[in-house]
């Protein structure tokens, strides 16, 4: 054992959690997870120095463990080294999201704007609770598409991560590979159950200087993605997606408008001002989960 490391004094059946702690919350991969044994490992070592470095942690200390798929459990510390921590579970505290935020998905399609902003747009979406976040490329996207796809992914997935765990959310947001416009067109699949013509399905492009409705009054009239007559189902319904595609700094081209509206985008506004493409994006989120939040 190194000589870093804290050991037990006891037993770990001797640990008891505090009722009145305030626990900080860590996603481990759902195969750390051994309920038959009622223990939890990782071997990550980012996280073992945040458990003994940043918050000073100790055995016998509670904490919130997540699985990223919708369980939470409150646990103890029994070991805690510099490169591996193991944990006994002690409550499943969740057993998954039951708000109207899991029953309506929201899809983010986010173009790939410069680096900082975009890490940004990240964190927010997944404070928000966007269930997908699609980038993509265009003809005026600054940012390309690069050879090193997974390095990026990796550390936008790290960003999600941490915010998720900062916002205390059940679940991490899907980040999918960034690729051109089309491919994430073709990619956008509708929620199980409904089909792209169904009340179920709300696609809309973030639009700017065009007299498109608006967006909280179009989702709270219930207007099809693609119909724009008043429906009678007054607004989504359960187990619906809502879809949201914002503009890269430059627009869209008339191209890429025209493909946009062949996959049944219909163009919304938020507003009179023109927005960046990362606070339209987070904008529009919100208010989806808002409207979302309504849902019966």
């Amino acid at each position: 054992m190194s000589p870093d490391s804290s050991t037990a004094g006891s037993a770990d059946d001797d640990f008891k959690l505090s009722s009145t702690a305030s626990y900080s919350s860590f996603f481990l991969p759902p195969q750390a997870f051994s309920t038959q044994s009622g223990r939890a490992v990782t071997d990550d070592a980012a996280i073992c120095h945040q458990l003994r470095k940043v918050l000073r942690l100790k055995i016998g200390d509670g904490i919130r463990l997540l699985d990223g798929v919708g369980h939470a459990w409150l646990a103890t510390i029994v070991s805690l080294e510099r490169y591996s921590t193991v944990f006994k579970l002690e409550t499943l505290c969740d057993q998954g999201e039951s708000t109207a935020k899991e029953r309506c998905r929201i899809v983010c399609l986010l173009p790939l704007i410069k680096g900082h902003r975009f890490e940004w747009a990240l964190e927010k979406l997944t404070e928000i609770g966007v269930h997908q976040i699609m980038p993509f490329a265009t003809t005026r996207t600054i940012v390309k598409i690069k050879d090193d796809n997974q390095g990026r992914l990796k550390r936008w997935q790290l960003i999600t991560k941490e915010a998720a765990e900062q916002s205390e959310r059940l679940t991490l947001p899907t980040i999918d590979e960034p690729a051109p416009l089309a491919e994430v067109l073709h990619n956008l699949a509708a929620p199980a159950g409904s089909s792209n013509d169904s009340n179920n399905t709300y696609r809309l492009l973030l639009s700017e200087r065009s007299k498109a409705p608006n967006m909280v009054q179009l989702l709270a009239r219930g207007k099809s993605s693609t119909d724009n007559s008043d429906t009678a189902a007054g607004g989504p319904s359960a187990l619906c997606q809502i879809a949201l595609i914002v503009g890269p700094e430059g627009g869209f081209t008339e191209e890429e408008c025209g493909l946009i509206r062949e996959n049944n985008f219909l163009p919304v506004s938020m507003g009179d001002t023109i927005l960046r493409s990362e606070t339209a994006a987070i904008l529009a989120a919100g208010m989806a989960i808002a409207i979302a939040s309504t849902l019966d």
